[in-house]
């Protein structure tokens, strides 16, 4: 899974966008848990597998990210 840091401008812009939905009425958070539970369900260890879409791959890597920094703001 990516940081913050490793990610590009475009990737950044995408991360914000995301992150602003949080605190709406949206259901951002659990649709990106879905994603990451249906991830892992799947295909386990797909955060060590090369995806062949370099764009889908970037995506993926944006949302994990996403979701860590709702579950860590979340934290009680």
């Amino acid at each position: 899974m990516g940081r913050v840091s490793d990610l590009n401008e475009e990737q950044r812009k995408t991360l914000k966008a995301i992150i602003s939905d949080f605190g709406g009425p949206t259901s951002t958070h659990y649709v990106l848990s879905v994603l990451r539970d249906a991830l892992d369900h799947y295909k386990p260890g797909w955060e060590l597998d090369s995806i062949a879409d370099p764009q889908l791959r970037s995506d993926l890597d944006v949302c994990m990210v996403a979701l860590e920094y709702a579950d860590a703001e979340n934290l009680d």
